[in-house]
């Protein structure tokens, strides 16, 4: 059957070499400019998996019921001016609001009734202690108002820590040394660097939990966010390519603004923008690449030119056959199909290096041409349907996973392998006759035979040959243990990206994520059990309950402020002075000092040689200040 094939095959190459060719030309043609003008890229990596993945399922309806969630961060490190940096997000904020394509920005709370009631996020503890500290002694709420520089507030922490000490205030001692030590800080930059000082009160009174910002901004830690979601167009390669640019263009504008500001774009879709976009870039660099090295290795292998160049564009008919093919089918290619040029070029160009070989092979004996290519058909074009048909079986069997990106590539795998073949096994030779047909017997005769003499020789030494293969194979084998699998995505994009230079920073210097998952519950306290069980497990980030937006226990958080009401009634503060008294804030800075050495004794009275240790740092931190 296959000898009736292949003999045929070779009669239509010595008989219709120009019909075949002419005929598989119309067919490369229409097939490119097909695929040209109807297939496009799918983007929507949620297009990636099978509907009929429970999960995936359950994602779909919740897109459907809640819309899209996977917002653009512009993440702002505001470790050394946080003011600096809030005013940079602001100015951000504002200017994107401004533009088209824009859908949503956030970076901060605005809602007049969260702003009045932002107390009730605060926890039983945090109200407890800010009670405490504003009820009475030198940081009532009564006090503070008549402050006008650091000079009181100095002398109100040298007042208090003057006064007796019980072991239930270490952990409001904690809190204020947190602050002082972060104040002095502060301070000590501020006269460095000549820039303004920003105040701490805030963080002394309300805490310094990892989210909450009392003037409003999205906050996590060090960090500031702000939130993009952009208009998505998910039959384009970079789904949110035109805002994207327009929004980088933005961001570099306003950091010009704020120099020293060290801020940046990252978010799931800024990474899978990025990710397609180099991937698309790198694709079409490496398909080029792949096609020159291989015409140039065949060149050299084969000390001839026109004969492989022959092989290479029969080549590159059957990948244009494949993209029409893929166009009629599905219309469509996503991020992974989308490398099957590449499987092609290198799973396919063996069958003509073969016929090439081959065909060389009978005329280097004197052969004709018609009975050269016919034996040349009837020997390696057995192996190579043989080599193709296995190959393309092994691409079908992922056509069934539910991974649908990979099962399309299986199927276009597999068919292009099939269509390269033909190519080659069709027009290929057709080519060489109409190519060696005008040439003389005698430039005939002087072909060379492909031959690796080297080759043959390491083949003579079949014992040697199997024991080195066998050592190398025992040695190697001994690593595979160490073979393990990564799975974070990060380290599969380009280096340098700054979408994923920031998604580090995000990991690195906070507890958020811009990667999450969602789960629905149908009432509060089933929301608040799911978030705790979450909470447990080892593999969960973080988890974001419903109290965040609708906080627990308000009626008792209510009573706890209306209790430390009447401290706030009637207060007027004075307005700060702008200079500041050098004589009065070094009296109370001294003052301050004073009561560490007391502190200190009791400290190691009690063992408490961290504590010593820390007083120690304290100290020398309020002597460098005042000298």
């Amino acid at each position: 059957m296959r000898h009736r094939l292949f003999n045929f095959i070779a009669h239509l190459a010595a008989c219709h070499p120009r019909k075949i060719v002419a005929a598989a030309l119309v067919l490369t043609v229409a097939s490119a400019v097909y695929a040209a003008a109807t297939l496009t890229l799918n983007a929507n990596l949620d297009e990636l998996v099978s509907e009929r993945l429970d999960y995936h399922r359950r994602y779909l309806e919740f897109l459907k019921e809640f819309g899209d969630e996977e917002y653009l961060y512009v993440v702002a490190d505001a470790s050394e001016d946080m003011p600096k940096a809030k005013q940079f997000i602001e100015a951000l904020g504002r200017k994107l609001r401004g533009l088209p394509d824009i859908k949503e920005v956030i970076w901060k709370i605005e809602n007049p009734a969260l702003e009045r009631n932002f107390l009730l996020y605060l926890t039983p503890d945090q109200l407890k202690a800010l009670e405490t500290m504003t009820s009475s002694g030198p940081f009532a709420a009564a006090n503070i108002a008549r402050w006008s520089g650091l000079s009181p507030m100095f002398g109100a922490l040298a007042d208090r820590l003057g006064a007796p000490v019980s072991p239930e205030d270490e952990k409001e001692l904690a809190t204020g040394f947190t602050f002082i030590d972060g104040l002095l800080d502060d301070m000590s930059q501020a006269v460095k660097e000549g820039r303004p000082y920003h105040s701490r009160l805030q963080q002394l009174f309300f805490g310094d939990g990892e989210t909450f910002d009392p003037d409003g901004y999205y906050r996590n830690g060090d960090l500031l966010f702000l939130l993009i979601m952009p208009a998505k167009d998910f039959t384009t390669m970079e789904v949110i390519a035109a805002p994207l640019e327009r929004i980088r263009q933005v961001i570099d504008e306003i950091k010009a603004d704020f120099p020293g500001v060290d801020a940046g774009l990252t978010g799931r879709p800024v990474l899978a923008a990025d990710e397609i976009a180099t991937s698309d870039r790198d694709m079409r660099r490496a398909t080029i690449l792949a096609i020159v090295l291989v015409g140039v290795l065949f060149i050299f292998f084969f000390r001839s030119i026109s004969r492989p160049l022959l092989a290479m564009g029969s080549l590159i008919m059957g990948i244009a056959w494949t993209f029409g093919l893929v166009a009629v089918i599905f219309g469509t290619l996503n991020i992974l199909s989308i490398v099957f040029t590449l499987i092609l070029i290198g799973a396919s160009i063996e069958y003509a290096i073969h016929l090439v070989a081959r065909y060389q092979e009978e005329l280097a004996k004197g052969k004709k041409i018609e009975n050269s290519m016919a034996q040349a058909l009837a020997t390696s074009g057995r192996a190579d349907l043989t080599s193709a048909f296995t190959t393309a079986a092994a691409f079908c069997t992922i056509m069934w996973t539910d991974f649908t990106a990979l099962a399309q590539l299986g199927f276009i795998a597999a068919s292009g392998i099939l269509l390269c073949l033909a190519s080659m096994l069709i027009v290929l030779p057709a080519m060489i006759v109409l190519r060696d047909r005008r040439r003389t017997p005698k430039q005939l005769r002087l072909v060379r035979r492909f031959a690796l003499p080297h080759l043959a020789a390491i083949y003579g030494r079949p014992g040697v040959l199997l024991a080195i293969s066998a050592g190398l194979t025992v040695l190697l084998l001994s690593f595979a243990p160490r073979t393990t699998f990564d799975n974070n995505l990060l380290n599969l994009q380009a280096r340098g990206l700054e979408s994923v230079k920031y998604e580090h920073l995000i990991l690195d210097k906070s507890n958020e994520t811009t990667w999450f998952a969602r789960a629905v519950a149908n009432s509060i306290p089933e929301s608040h059990q799911k978030a705790l069980a979450l909470s447990k497990l080892d593999s969960v980030r973080h988890v974001d309950d419903i109290e965040r937006i609708l906080p627990e226990n308000q009626r008792a958080k209510i009573a706890a402020v209306r209790e430390m009401a009447p401290a706030f009634r009637g207060l007027a503060f004075v307005s700060p002075t702008e200079e500041v008294n050098a004589h009065e804030l070094v009296f109370e800075l001294r003052r301050l000092a004073s009561k560490i050495g007391p502190l200190q004794e009791k400290a190691f009275s009690s063992g408490r040689i961290d504590a010593v240790e820390e007083l120690e740092r304290f100290a020398t931190k309020v002597h460098r200040l005042i000298f």
